[in-house]
């Protein structure tokens, strides 16, 4: 299992020349054990684990309950790969009040590094629900959520990775896998086949997954195809687009413009009623004091079958600025721009 290199708890911690900066400078007794954990860091992130194992074993003789050099030391045997020893090291200072944050980002590491992925999930989880949010627990989230599958519906796993699509500047694709199997366990144990758009339009996760991953799943692509086409056809019906909906509608055509084939299948009925859209669409495009306000209903509701990046209507989209689009659609129009 790839379980990515800046997942490393032991990493990012200290840079080789900061700590040797530092060292020179402060002037310290290089037998102290301070000292000896700044060499023994400038050892490790140099990987020179020998003399970084040399470095924090002098520490230990000196103060063998020192939180920093215990961890340091557990550190140089996750880097060798010996887990079990790092295990047992971290575990000598779990109990230290200000050694408990790194020590169990450590061991949540270490169980990954195990392959015992679900174990290693619930306690990146129990870091998180603690309100540690570091990069390492959010990229130890990740890597266990792209190798895991729900096999049941449980909801407050739908709210911790709700959470999870809020972390910035992460590939929400790792989320996908755990992501959409929870969804669909949640749509087979209450809806069977039969979920409307009244079931799923305000369901935040699946709205997550449609705008930020590309959907793969044939039962899922069923139900959201089956949703679509009921909106579509009820907002045709009413001549205007329920506000309840908008959220779903946004998702479905961001979704659009993020898969190269879609998954959501298309009827015929909507196919016929689409190409008179299209044709309204056009004829308000060309009108001189044609405004986003005449033809954003429209483009919302064709945006769910197909990539207004690819569309006829492309142009006339960009020659408006994003700004002039309604503030809850411009996630959307941004594809086109």
């Amino acid at each position: 299992m790839n379980t990515r290199e800046q997942n490393r708890p032991y990493e990012s911690e200290s840079h080789s020349a900061f700590a040797k900066k530092h060292l020179d400078n402060a002037g310290l007794d290089k037998s102290n054990v301070e000292a000896l954990n700044i060499m023994g860091r400038i050892a490790l992130d140099s990987h020179q684990l020998s003399t970084a194992k040399r470095h924090f074993n002098q520490a230990l003789e000196i103060n063998q309950n020192d939180a920093t050099t215990v961890i340091n030391l557990a550190y140089t045997y996750l880097a060798e790969n010996n887990i079990q020893q790092a295990r047992d090291y971290l575990n000598l200072v779990a109990n230290q009040p200000e050694a408990a944050e790194k020590v169990q980002i450590s061991l949540a590491y270490t169980t990954l590094l195990e392959g015992d992925i679900g174990s290693a999930f619930a306690q990146y989880r129990t870091l998180f629900h603690k309100g540690i949010i570091n990069q390492h627990v959010q990229e130890g989230l990740l890597n266990c959520s792209e190798h895991l599958l729900a096999d049941n519906y449980l909801p407050n796993l739908e709210s911790d990775l709700i959470s999870f699509f809020e972390f910035a500047n992460i590939d929400y694709e790792r989320l996908a896998p755990l992501a959409t199997s929870l969804l669909c366990e949640k749509y087979r144990l209450f809806c069977k086949d039969d979920a409307s758009a009244d079931d799923i339009f305000d369901d935040r996760l699946l709205i997550d997954v449609l705008s930020h991953c590309d959907l793969k799943d044939k039962f899922l692509s069923g139900i959201v195809s089956t949703a679509r086409s009921a909106i579509f056809s009820k907002s045709i019906q009413e001549k205007s687009i329920d506000d309840k909906y908008l959220p779903l509608i946004i998702g479905i055509g961001i979704q659009q413009t993020k898969s190269t084939q879609t998954s959501l299948q298309k009827s015929d009925a909507d196919e016929k009623i689409l190409t008179s859209v299209y044709q309204q669409l056009q004829t308000h495009f060309d009108e001189p004091d044609c405004t986003t306000s005449d033809v954003i209903g429209a483009l919302l509701l064709t945006s769910m079958y197909g990539n207004l990046n690819n569309s006829l209507f492309k142009n006339h989209i960009k020659a408006f600025k994003l700004a002039d689009w309604p503030l809850a659609t411009q996630a959307l129009m941004a594809q086109s721009f």
